[in-house]
């Protein structure tokens, strides 16, 4: 006899079927440039290529919130029960053991998902500056 709660099993189907698309196609892994035929005939990059090659880095944002849920005992009883940000854990454990070269940020809001403005001041003062500072 089991005393014991534990997960089995998790599932996430549409990242499964999307994350391996998403890193196989688009940049290559390791470079961004251009090569072009030099006089020699070998290959050379010309400077403006050069300028532009860089490392690419694939990382995914887990942006996780908490929704004011319609009974307000539960508001008062506990604050987040109503919050993704277990499920962006659970994710990023996820793509880490899956995708160990895959660079996961996870962002939690607590403000009210539920409410268009809230998202847009979370996104302005959270979610740009921290991609503005990758640049």
């Amino acid at each position: 006899l089991q005393t014991g709660v534990g997960i089995d099993g998790v599932h996430f189907p549409l990242m499964a079927s999307i994350i391996p698309r998403w890193l196989q196609d688009g940049y290559p892994a390791a470079t961004v440039g251009a090569v072009t035929s030099g006089a020699a005939g070998g290959s050379a990059q010309t400077p403006a290529s050069r300028r532009s090659q860089k490392r690419v880095v694939k990382m995914i944002y887990l942006v996780s919130g908490v929704g004011v849920p319609r009974d307000q005992k539960v508001t008062t009883s506990d604050p987040d029960g109503n919050s993704t940000e277990a499920t962006a854990r659970l994710l990023e454990v996820w793509l880490l053991a899956h995708y160990p070269g895959l660079v996961v940020k996870r962002l939690h809001s607590r403000t009210n998902v539920f409410r268009y403005d809230e998202n847009i001041t979370f996104v302005k003062r959270e979610l740009l500056p921290d991609i503005e500072a990758l640049r």
